[in-house]
């Protein structure tokens, strides 16, 4: 029920009715919910294999958020990833070769050559000290603590999207 809820809140979202608007609907695919599997990944790679990385891509629930992976694959030249969370989503995974909402953005880290950088803001002070100390400087966090205050929030701010001028951690 609850999943049924969160798809029709999106589909009425404002967004949803623009003509330009594309809905990749993959409720049917087996080995993708919250954990995601070689046969699952297969499938979503190839429904998004047509579309462009850029642009915003609303996914679904924290359930999904590994999807992100796939997006950042996509990507040809270094980036920085910023995510917004109460997780940092660095676990190692349970299984091998299981893609998780717990893992993904260890994933990328450990996968994808093109991420020179992950921005991790919002994310509990408590889960932050499980993350592995050696991803040291290509991880910067904005805790859930130093959020709560105003000098956090600035420096969050003044973070340049310069290719080499990442922001400190908080």
């Amino acid at each position: 029920f609850n999943e049924l809820a969160e798809f029709l809140a999106h589909e009425q979202q404002f967004f949803a009715r623009n003509r330009q608007f594309v809905w990749l609907d993959c409720q049917h695919l087996n080995g993708t919910e919250c954990y995601c599997d070689e046969e699952g990944a297969s499938a979503l790679q190839r429904m998004i294999a047509d579309y462009s990385p850029q642009g915003i891509h609303f996914i679904d629930s924290g359930n999904y958020h590994y999807v992100t992976k796939f997006w950042t694959d996509k990507l040809t030249t270094p980036f920085a990833l910023l995510v917004f969370d109460h997780h940092p989503d660095m676990q190692p995974p349970l299984f091998e070769h299981i893609l998780s909402c717990g893992s993904w953005v260890k994933d990328v880290l450990d996968t994808n050559a093109n991420c020179k950088k992950v921005i991790i803001a919002g994310a509990s002070d408590r889960l932050l000290q499980e993350v592995p100390k050696e991803y040291g400087d290509r991880i910067h966090f904005y805790s859930e603590s130093s959020l709560d205050q105003e000098a956090g929030w600035k420096a969050f701010a003044r973070y340049r999207r310069k290719q080499d001028a990442y922001p400190p951690s908080y």
